[in-house]
């Protein structure tokens, strides 16, 4: 899985690897760009073979291979080739001992139950232009296109499918054992680096993968960012006010592949991987054109440098490769010396991945991602849960229910489909096409131009552009060509809700509302982060520990925060909100205002009152909403649980010396700042002292303006 900021050379390394000409004119890709193929790797090349939805001489990934290869193997080794009769193909021999067979691979004869390709038993005749086709039409289709069982050539009969004995046939003339070796195959998955995708990412994003995450060398790696641009109804509107660095976008992408370890991922103990899975490998791109002509080598350092800090740099290999892309497609001799490198080293990676956990896969199980493919070729894009059955047990001969969940709970995990089994309103839907998915997700997270809206919805698209909120009447309208049935469109939602991408708003008239946090601009707040340790009351942050705030926490947190405050007032007003940075008017005449800024690692809460009123009771609210809020968000969301936190201070002691990192006097990054814990503030006594200013004339912490946020420290 390549990952990364928009324009690092993406695409141009996957065609590096893959041996395909560099394109100088190479598009942004858009959503993710999956190649249907499988590459069969080797140290030395990397050869594509065809999908496995047809059956080419190179695709040694499919159905057809697999079961040839197991069959003249078990030829081979057991002595039996003389009697498989090549002519007729019909009469054909496979095997003196059915139960040598592992009886993991190849259970039952019922595995090879057909001699024709399995998109003949899903394609109608008279075959419809529309592709989207609801889940009411491919249940009737399925209902009416039945696999005649008696018409297929059955190994009991001694007959194999005539492709299957072709390759048979091929496999054995072969005067070498190569086919009898463990073979490794890679599908390439290229990530958008646009800002409007990276919400969408988390849903496809693998624990099995083997992720290379790239930065563009011609940039400044401390510098801003490409400038997010947003379609508005009349124009295209720059995020100017993003403070988002090059090097934030790096540690994005490695807390987004942190957050897909779990305990059940085995922790290497091999040199060759990282402790932690999946592993990332740090690949710099534009090595031919790099940033003030500075070392490549010293900016990979320096990114290393960085994450040494975070608790995901137990997901990164000590190695990194610098990468001249646009030697891509030269003959071996002229080939980027780093891309062949590369190219050992994945499959070193592969390899060891595979030798720590592998998993014999039965030879049906192919014969179930085939029917898939085929399905998806004629343009099914998602299935119900027992339509997939359905499928399983008339194709491929797959009765028990626990083999077919761990059947498809693989293709999920290895993003071949995306199934979701909880929570229950979304288990009984299977996603064949991920591209579609993610085309569904951008039509309601992002503006189309006003001459594509529909009259009836102007004021709803209006909405979504200044304020970030969409109404599920226009979700129904944006999707009625994709999605046809209300139903499957509150499961759409709820997809959208779990990973983020969309909060439930409060209704408004009975009508449901969400917030789409990818719509909502940055605002600036470098002067409001200069000043508000200087404010009457100094800000609460909450700090995740070693990490980055987690995608998606912000917006959930302010949707609670709304919620709270319309319930704990009685006077209400419409808070402000950013996607970094909110402001909500609270206190029974609004006579406070709560300020909640999103930063690199830390969120931080300041009350202000205007009217210099007592400010303990309402920030001890504030402070237990927070603890009850975050505890339950952590148990809600899976991504979320091994998320660390802590309540903290900022120290006022080092407050105004100059940061080492950036070299500016009082620096408002979250790297640069010392805090100061609950726990440390508990464990320390009276008086707390600050030892990481050398330079200090008195290293004792005031605590009394923190007293508001912790009453422990009125007796200390």
């Amino acid at each position: 899985m390549i990952i990364g900021q928009n324009r690092s050379g993406k695409t141009s390394l996957k065609k590096s690897l893959t041996g395909k000409k560099f394109n100088p004119e190479e598009d942004s890709t858009h959503g993710i760009d999956v190649d249907p193929s499988f590459c069969k790797i080797t140290t030395e090349s990397w050869k594509t073979g065809g999908t496995k939805s047809t059956v080419e001489e190179n695709s040694t990934f499919s159905y057809e291979y697999q079961t040839a290869k197991l069959v003249a193997k078990e030829l081979k080794t057991s002595h039996t080739v003389s009697e498989f009769n090549l002519r007729p193909r019909t009469s054909v021999k496979i095997l003196q001992k059915p139960e040598d067979f592992p009886s993991n691979l190849l259970t039952d004869n019922q595995h090879l139950e057909t001699t024709e390709p399995l998109d003949t038993f899903f394609r109608d005749e008279a075959k419809e232009e529309e592709k989207a086709r609801s889940v009411d039409e491919l249940s009737s289709h399925l209902s009416s296109v039945k696999i005649d069982v008696n018409n297929t050539k059955s190994i009991k009969d001694n007959k194999v499918p005539e492709e299957i004995s072709v390759l048979i046939e091929k496999l054995l003339a072969e005067k070498h054992e190569g086919f009898t070796a463990e073979e490794v195959h890679l599908k390439i998955w290229d990530f958008a680096g646009q800002s409007v995708y990276y919400a969408t990412h988390p849903v496809f994003l693998s624990p099995k993968g083997i992720f290379l995450l790239t930065h563009r060398l011609s940039e400044d790696l401390y510098g801003r960012a490409t400038v997010v641009v947003k379609q508005g109804s009349y124009k295209r509107v720059e995020d100017y006010a993003s403070e988002v660095t090059n090097m934030d976008v790096l540690h994005y992408w490695m807390s987004s592949v942190a957050s897909l370890h779990h305990e059940d991922l085995i922790r290497s103990s091999s040199d060759k991987l990282p402790t932690k899975a999946p592993p990332v490998i740090l690949v710099c791109t534009w090595a031919d054109k790099p940033f003030n002509d500075i070392d490549p080598r010293e900016v990979a350092r320096e990114i290393l440098c960085n994450f040494e800090s975070k608790k995901y740099k137990d997901h990164l290999m000590h190695d990194f490769f610098i990468v001249d892309n646009t030697k891509a497609g030269n003959k071996e001799d002229l080939e980027d010396e780093e891309v062949r490198r590369l190219r050992k080293v994945i499959h070193e990676v592969a390899k060891e991945c595979l030798s720590i956990k592998s998993t014999l896969i039965p030879v049906r199980w192919f014969q179930f991602e085939k029917a898939i493919q085929s399905l998806v070729a004629d343009g099914y894009n998602l299935l119900q849960i027992s339509q997939a059955k359905e499928i399983a047990r008339d194709v491929c001969g797959i009765e028990e229910e626990c083999e077919f969940y761990t059947l498809v709970n693989f293709l999920h995990d290895n993003r071949v489909l995306i199934y979701f089994d909880k929570p229950e309103e979304l288990d009984n839907l299977i996603i064949l096409n991920t591209q579609w998915l993610i085309d569904v997700f951008k039509q309601v997270i992002a503006v189309v131009p006003k001459e594509c809206q529909h009259r009836k919805f102007c004021n709803d698209w209006k909405r979504l552009e200044t304020e970030g909120l969409l109404t599920k009447n226009l979700a129904l309208h944006v999707w009625k060509d994709l999605i046809r049935e209300t139903k499957t469109v509150d499961h759409f939602l709820s997809v959208m809700e779990k990973f983020c991408l969309l909060c439930r708003y409060p209704a408004e008239n009975g009508e449901e509302v969400f917030l789409v946090p990818s719509m909502l601009m940055s605002h600036p707040t470098y002067e409001f982060y200069s000043n508000e340790l200087r404010c009457d009351v100094p800000p609460l942050y909450v700090q995740f520990i070693e990490d980055q705030v987690p995608i998606g926490l912000f917006p959930r947190l302010l949707i609670q925060l709304m919620h709270w405050c319309s319930k704990r007032w009685s006077r209400k007003r419409h808070p402000r909100l950013f996607c970094n940075f909110a402001r909500f008017y609270i206190g029974d005449s609004g006579e406070y205002s709560l300020l909640v800024s999103c930063r690199q690692s830390t969120i931080s809460i300041t009350v202000l009152n205007q009217s210099l009123k007592q400010y303990s009771s309402i920030c001890r609210e504030v402070k237990c909403f927070l603890v009850e809020t975050l505890s339950r968000l952590c148990k809600e969301f899976s991504w979320l649980r091994t998320k660390l936190y802590q309540f903290c201070v900022q120290c006022t002691v080092c407050l105004d010396q100059v940061c080492q990192q950036h070299k500016i006097q009082s620096c408002t990054e979250d790297i640069c700042k010392h805090f100061i814990s609950e726990d440390e503030l508990q464990k320390s006594g009276d008086p707390v002292r600050c030892y990481e200013c050398v330079t200090a004339m008195d290293t004792t912490l005031n605590t009394r303006p923190f007293e508001v946020w912790f009453e422990f420290l009125k007796v200390l």
